[in-house]
């Protein structure tokens, strides 16, 4: 989930800054800073410094070896067809349904333990109010 926001993140500000004309170079600058892992920043900045040799990004991203195959080859493509900055956002927009997907699951799993603990709670709690009552009752009986 961390990568997949950290892609996301990378890849939406690297597709809008591309898009409004800013130097592929200065564009990975901002867009690696806008990560919260200081791992992925850095990997960032060395496939940044490997595009400013020469380097397709796609060849530099794919040898940071953090994006997985599917982000390498839609760069690829992009390259190739010159809609670079459209399939970033491309890849944005499918990593924020990934995102959205994982954080609906992991709520929905967490769901039943929410209600579980509650109900440990409110039993507790019922016992406690109850108990006395019984123990007088009991007591007042015998």
């Amino acid at each position: 989930l961390i990568s997949a926001i950290a892609i996301e993140k990378f890849s939406s500000t690297l597709g809008v800054l591309l898009k409004s004309g800013i130097p592929i170079v200065r564009a990975m600058e901002a867009a690696s800073k806008t990560s919260e892992s200081v791992i992925f920043s850095e990997k960032i900045e060395e496939a940044k410094s490997k595009v400013m040799a020469g380097a397709p990004l796609s060849e530099s991203l794919q040898q940071t070896e953090l994006f997985p195959p599917l982000v390498v080859q839609l760069v690829t493509v992009g390259e190739k067809t010159g809609n670079f900055s459209d399939m970033l956002e491309e890849i944005a927009k499918f990593y924020k349904d990934v995102i959205d997907v994982a954080v609906t699951r992991f709520t929905s799993l967490f769901e039943p333990l929410v209600i579980m603990f509650m109900a440990v709670i409110v039993g507790s709690l019922l016992v406690g109010m109850f108990l006395p009552i019984f123990k007088l009752a009991s007591a007042g009986g015998a």
